[in-house]
């Protein structure tokens, strides 16, 4: 996999809808929004393309195959859907001309402009003339929007000794299962298919058969709708989204967009969340409109708040409000966690070990114990598991259970600093959080 382009196919969704975010992520470092899913994600397209391109159709030969890092293993189920991926691949590029494979395509921009020409339209042309007046950002423009495509192929006919591309198919492999990828106006899709048109087909065919697909195996649906969907469109009319998201991305680039901030699904991915004016501002304004009309919570935990009393309406204007709110609180606590992590400190708040259910250092030992007080120490049914320390405390005795068991530590949480837990120092570069409090309590 190729490294992502600062207006990359697959971040598109955000900076059409939010160009300022571009420029807030890299006042931020770019901040890491990778997780394990992601990474995963990443394995599974490397699996599939190589068996693709090795012309491989057996998943199931990798069975058991481990990733380089070790985190990742193909199970049963996992090469099912590996399989799945690669059964239509083949069946959708069966009578294609040309197949390239995770192959990485950046936009012919002379090819862009004359095409954009070739529209007729007084908004492709006014990007066209942009283009062709500032050359050095047309090329800012092609190095930023390049990338890497999982599967593209070409149907071809020759006309006069030449091949002509008649229909283009664009496959991208989702193995996400919570969140479910609509392939209509999908901008990494229709980003990558314009990318691959630039490079396979003359300017002024509009008429182009481009199909786009999704293949994703992992979400529930599939059971019921099947793993691939697929939107086709003619050139002409990819080229005429494409006009739209090239003034947006040319904006970017010139630094006409910075302040342009816009909320909504696109945010959940975005790295930038925590410190997102936009996200702020709409969180606290919902919040002061929403709770303008409600009556006083009260705050001491051991009661609830009046809920009850609330009419249906606005029950039905909190429940509106939440996602707004709950993605901006949500942001702050996964920036307050990652500050606390590197030994910032944070005033009222502290990092502790958190620990995990009781288990026996050595079962070994416990199981001798029970034979030797006449306890049974296993769980039923077979095959027979050794009973958890809590089920075993009434027949042991609280002592000695607690000099078996230990609690482990499963990592660390962010807690207020008057929990009874001693503070987490991690091993860092930055100073300790106690130097870090005495800083700043000075400061104030």
């Amino acid at each position: 996999m190729s490294s992502h382009s600062r207006l990359s196919p697959s971040s598109s969704e955000r900076w059409l809808r939010c160009p300022g975010s571009v420029g807030l992520l890299e006042a931020l470092g770019n901040p890491d929004s990778s997780s394990d899913a992601a990474d995963e994600g990443t394995y599974l397209h490397a699996v599939t393309s190589d068996l693709l391109a090795l012309e491989l159709d057996d998943a199931s030969m990798l069975l058991g195959r481990k990733s380089a890092c070790g985190r990742f293993e193909l199970d049963a189920a996992t090469v099912e859907h590996v399989q799945t991926c690669v059964d239509i691949a083949r069946d959708l590029t069966s009578a294609s001309s040309v197949v390239a494979y995770e192959t990485r395509y950046d936009v012919n921009m002379p090819w862009i402009v004359e095409a954009f020409e070739a529209l007729g339209t007084k908004h492709a042309a006014k990007v066209a003339k942009r283009l062709l007046d500032k050359p050095k950002l047309a090329n800012e423009l092609r190095r930023a929007t390049g990338g890497t495509a999982d599967v593209v192929a070409l149907l071809t006919r020759e006309n006069a000794g030449e091949a002509m591309t008649t229909q283009i198919d664009v496959v991208d492999f989702k193995f996400g299962s919570g969140v479910y990828v609509d392939v209509n106006n999908n901008a990494q899709l229709r980003t990558y298919a314009l990318l691959a048109c630039s490079q396979s087909c003359y300017s002024d065919t509009l008429d182009v058969v481009v199909r786009i697909h999704v293949v994703q195996p992992r979400h529930y649906r599939a059971e019921t709708d099947g793993a691939l969907r697929t939107e086709t469109l003619t050139l002409g009319e990819l080229l005429t989204w494409a006009v739209s998201t090239y003034d947006i991305a040319l904006d970017i680039l010139e630094g006409l967009a910075d302040d342009v901030f816009a909320t909504g699904e696109h945010c959940r991915f975005c790295g930038g969340k925590a410190a997102c004016p936009a996200l702020r501002e709409e969180a606290l304004e919902t919040a002061r409109v929403v709770f303008s009309d409600v009556d006083k919570f009260e705050t001491n935990k051991k009661h609830k708040p009046p809920v009850v009393s609330l009419n249906d309406a606005a029950i039905g204007r909190l429940l509106s409000a939440f996602d707004a709110v709950e993605t901006w609180i949500a942001a702050v606590r996964e920036e307050a966690y990652a500050r606390a992590q590197r030994n910032v400190y944070l005033p009222g708040w502290k990092l502790v070990e958190k620990y995990g259910h009781r288990k026996w250092a050595d079962e070994a030992v416990v199981r001798a114990l029970c034979v030797s007080r006449g306890v049974d120490p296993f769980e039923e049914p077979k095959p027979r598991k050794l009973k958890s320390p809590a089920q075993l405390e009434k027949k042991l005795g609280k002592a000695a259970v607690s000099s078996l068991a230990v609690k482990p530590v499963t990592g660390t949480v962010l807690v207020p600093e008057t929990d009874a837990r001693p503070p987490y120092k991690a091993t860092s570069v930055f100073s300790p959080i106690d130097d870090q409090k005495k800083e700043q309590e000075q400061e104030q």
